[in-house]
């Protein structure tokens, strides 16, 4: 089994950060879901409203957009599904409900002409997503071997690959040696 690389590591540590990340944003929306819904709800998902605006100036500079107004949906042991609203920690029929007027709120500038008319976009996005708890990472060592094993497919498929060439060849030796040469240029040429 291969030792796992420098590379490995740092993956395995940052996947470690996700995990971790996933948990606390889980445990915060749960200790929310007691405050309003009570003991016994799970939070499942989560929907946002980002300003688009907001929602731009993220992209240009490769940051999370802050949300204006959020609802998380949570689910019981009975598989019985509510609702609420974060901002107001107001329970609510649905995320839509959650929101009101906000969800179709025209944006006071931005807009588009169709066939003559000027036709206002919505001012927000609606994003969504979903807990995970639950995630565990794998080690190092997992990721190494994941690795490894991945390797050693893609020689094999190689390996193939060539053999098939050189049977239809007049050359077969030839076509060997040309493909481990081409091939040996790319590894060096990666790393």
């Amino acid at each position: 089994m291969t030792a796992p690389s420098h590379q490995d590591r740092e993956n395995a540590r940052r996947r470690q950060e996700i995990a971790d990340r996933f948990r606390d944003q889980f445990e915060q929306a749960l200790s929310l879901a007691v405050q309003v819904l009570g003991p016994g709800w799970e939070p499942t998902g989560f929907h946002t409203l980002v300003e688009k605006d907001a929602e731009d100036a993220a992209r240009r500079t490769n940051t999370k957009p802050v949300a204006s107004a959020t609802v998380i949906s949570c689910q019981n042991a009975t598989g019985s599904k509510r609702h609420f609203r974060v901002e107001t920690m107001t329970e609510c029929d649905s995320p839509e409900a959650g929101f009101g007027d906000m969800l179709m709120e025209p944006h006071p500038s931005k807009g588009f002409d169709h066939r003559g008319q000027w036709c206002r976009i919505h001012r927000y996005s609606l994003c969504w997503g979903w807990f995970e708890p639950d995630y565990r990472p794998q080690s190092a060592e997992q990721l190494a071997a994941a690795r490894e094993k991945r390797e050693q497919k893609a020689e094999a498929k190689w390996q193939a690959a060539v053999e098939e060439e050189a049977a239809g060849s007049l050359f077969p030796d030839y076509v060997r040696e040309r493909a481990a040469e081409e091939r040996n240029q790319k590894k060096g040429r990666k790393r």
